[in-house]
């Protein structure tokens, strides 16, 4: 039976089609094996529907007008009852409204109903939902003969509904977990397939049960997922422990905090859950949320196997676009030719390399461990800039810090960054990889270079023996005495209190010269610690949770921001020397002039400076001050390379300027040269080469697995207290006697 007068119906208006010429047209296309017959196709007097592209915004979205049918059609009707049985899913319940009918159901024939009537839905076709009743779709929602919206999910409502469409089925789990959490419900699976995705309610055995369930399956026609069976509400109480909940699971808390991990690899625990309490109204425990953190370190980042197996590719990319830049590569020893096990990495960048030429010749290394799954240490190398700040020289990625290590790293660091220059002061702790390496090393032996031990901790390796706080003030202050007259006087009360200590400090354990600033020479330039290291070592402290390449990307934006940074001040510089530079310069130059100067060679430049008395019964000690030989009794010219103020006394009376005393690594020209070096940006990954090289990881790179998170901080050891015999104090009122556990005060907090 034709229909008539529908052409003037709106878009949003759903055409009535006879009931009986439907039903027959769905029988012959199920005849046809899901082929639509041509006797069977709605004849010129039936509307048919216009498809436009459909695009999911996570939005309704209206894909069907009533008008002509189009030549070009997005959507191929293709019957899924061919399929898919229809039976075989939950059926509605027969009780239905004729006000509110099923979802794709037609009216009955009755005495009351007209079968020639026209009818239309208002608003489009409405699901009659009931609590603990399922609803069922009876058709699917693409079949232009009976849908005029395609139903797809919305992120902001977060709602379900029948006949919803999915891309994927991670996308319609990740729906209802999200709708779940919205609702404080829980659901359990009891049938996943590849095709058909079925849950109900946790509390289905409860009193009273709960009849909520939900069915998704894929379609074959469209190839989409699409609930067809929902209950809309639950009817449960849910009752719990806590306020935690079940379908919060890893996935939903990485999705979240993604934007956070972006910005940088540490967002801190109690910050996840107190940003997931605020989002989804959910208390989750420290582990879920430290796994939570760690699935999206993996997202953003990449794991380890995939990290070293991308490696290869990623540094060739990097000395394509930075020319000069050097990378070597140590495989493991079992490691075969077709399939090379990953063991050490070295990378220096090109512009740090020629910047080093322009630098003082100290350089501080040092090494720290790795916060992931993985076991690793990262060995570090920097020097000074004409400031007196962090450069950043070269890496090494190590499985330990052993001999071999240490060995392989120090050689790359001569051949590739060291190069020919001569008088390099290596400083570092009293590693045994360190001190192997410096002794049987022939490029680093004297007088190429010399090897000196960072101050701070050999005063801790001496505090572990000789436990008294008098001894360790004592050892400071004559390790960094530039003049030997005090150096005497403090080894001389260090002899008094404990000669044993006196022994340990004068060739016991370690010589004179290798630790005590007057004593090494003036290769130090006074540099007394590897602070700079530690320094650097401390930015890379929330990166070293993070893969290797990550690890290599994170030095390069570091070095590329230092760069960038320092350019900018030369830009803006004003002064002769660099800002540090020019206030020791100026502040040398003040304390000068009130100096008092006797001349004893003038052709020589001998001079006697009697320093100034002071209001605290200080000065009045005499220097002698040699500007042939370029020396002052204090020590501090020859072991900074820096005028002294005794010295700028001397010039004073000489008419000589003493900016022509200040060595070239102190000026602005030698500051300008450091950071003349340029860095190119990475191409896009599309345009990368894939290298020959394939690398994986051995799996006994793995951390032994302990109870609880993995230990991300350092052991603190006694460098970390100011006074190692002083009482522990409780961390919460900061008072001896107790510890936090035990703390009467355990109420209040104390900054």
């Amino acid at each position: 039976m034709d229909v008539v007068g529908t052409i003037g119906l709106y878009e949003s208006q759903l055409t009535q089609v006879d009931c009986e010429n439907v039903r027959s047209a769905r029988r012959s296309r199920r005849k046809g094996n899901g082929r639509r017959m041509e006797a069977n196709r709605p004849s010129s007097s039936h509307p048919v529907m216009d498809t436009e592209p459909i695009i999911s915004y996570g939005v309704d979205i209206d894909t069907c007008t009533v008008g002509g049918f189009g030549e070009n059609n997005d959507i191929e009707f293709v019957d899924v009852d061919a399929d898919v049985d229809v039976d075989s899913e939950p059926e509605p319940d027969d009780d239905s409204d004729d006000d509110n009918p099923v979802y794709g159901s037609f009216p009955h024939t009755g005495d009351h109903q007209d079968h020639n009537s026209q009818w239309t839905f208002d608003e489009g076709p409405q699901l009659r939902y009931k609590a603990g009743v399922d609803a069922a779709l009876t058709f699917d929602p693409l079949d232009a003969c009976g849908v005029e919206k395609l139903k797809l999910w919305n992120e902001r409502t977060k709602e379900l509904e029948l006949g919803q469409l999915f891309e994927t089925k991670d996308h319609v789990k990740r729906a209802v977990k999200l709708w779940s959490i919205k609702e404080n419900r829980e659901f359990k699976v009891r049938e996943s397939t590849p095709t058909t995705w079925y849950v109900r309610c946790r509390a289905r055995t409860s009193v009273p049960s709960c009849n909520w369930q939900l069915r998704a399956t894929l379609r074959k026609s469209h190839k989409m997922w699409m609930i067809v069976t929902l209950a809309e509400k639950h009817t449960c109480v849910r009752v719990c422990g806590n306020n935690d909940h079940r379908q919060l699971s890893g996935d939903i808390i990485a999705e979240h905090i993604i934007p956070h991990i972006m910005n940088g690899p540490v967002y801190r625990i109690k910050e996840i859950q107190t940003s997931v309490k605020k989002e989804f109204h959910v208390d989750i425990s420290y582990k879920k949320a430290w796994y939570g953190r760690r699935r999206t370190i993996d997202i953003v980042y990449g794991d380890w196997p995939t990290s070293v197996a991308q490696l290869p590719t990623y540094v060739q990319e990097l000395q394509y676009t930075n020319p000069g830049t050097v990378v070597v590569w140590d495989h493991h020893p079992l490691s075969i030719s077709s399939s090379p096990i990953f063991d050490y990495i070295f990378w220096a960048f090109a512009p740090a390399i020629e910047g080093f030429r322009h630098l003082k010749p100290v350089i501080c290394v040092d090494g720290t461990f790795l916060k992931g799954p993985y076991r690793g240490k990262i060995l570090t190398a920097v020097a000074f800039d004409a400031d007196n700040h962090l450069f950043p020289l070269a890496f090494a990625l190590v499985d330990e810090e052993n001999n071999r290590s240490w060995s392989w790293f120090m050689r790359l660091l001569r051949i590739q960054v060291c190069g020919d220059i001569q008088n390099i002061c290596v400083i570092s702790d009293r590693h045994h990889g360190i001190i192997n390496a410096m002794r049987t090393l022939p490029e680093w032996r004297e007088p190429l270079a010399v090897h000196r031990f960072c101050l701070v901790h050999v005063r801790s390796n001496f505090t572990q023996k000789f436990k008294n706080q008098r001894l360790k003030e004592l050892v400071w202050a004559a390790g960094s005495a530039n003049q030997p007259r005090k150096y005497e006087e403090y080894m001389q009360q260090i002899f008094t209190l404990n000669a044993e200590a006196y022994a340990w400090l004068t060739g016991g354990s370690v010589r004179p010269v290798q630790w005590a600033l007057c004593k090494d020479g003036g290769y130090r330039w006074g540099h007394t610690s590897t602070n700079m290291a530690e320094c650097f070592n401390n930015l890379m402290r929330d990166t070293r949770m993070l893969p290797i390449t990550a690890c290599i990307r994170f030095t390069l934006n570091q070095t590329v921001d230092l760069f960038v940074e320092n350019l900018k001040i030369t830009k803006d510089q004003v002064y002769p020397l660099p800002k540090k530079s020019w206030k020791k310069y100026l502040a040398n130059e003040e304390n000068g002039r009130a100096h008092s100067v006797r001349v004893y060679d003038p052709v020589r430049g001998v001079f006697c400076i009697t320093t100034a008395h002071r209001q605290s019964h200080r000065g009045g000690n005499a220097q002698t001050v040699d500007l042939t030989n370029q020396t002052c009794t204090c020590g501090k010219w020859r072991e900074l390379r820096f005028p002294c103020s005794h010295v700028f006394a001397a010039c004073f009376r000489s008419r000589i300027n003493p900016m022509t005393l200040v060595a070239p690594e102190y000026t602005f020209s030698a500051y300008q040269s450091t950071f003349a070096g340029h860095f190119y940006p990475l191409r896009d990954t599309k345009y990368w080469s894939t290298a020959d090289l394939r690398l994986h990881i051995l799996d006994d790179r793995l951390k032994q697995k302990t109870p609880g998170p993995l230990r991300t901080a350092r052991i603190r050891n006694e460098m970390d207290r100011m006074c190692p015999d002083a009482p522990r104090r409780c961390s919460n009122c900061l008072q001896p006697g107790h510890t936090a556990p035990n703390c009467p005060y355990s109420g209040y907090f104390y900054q």
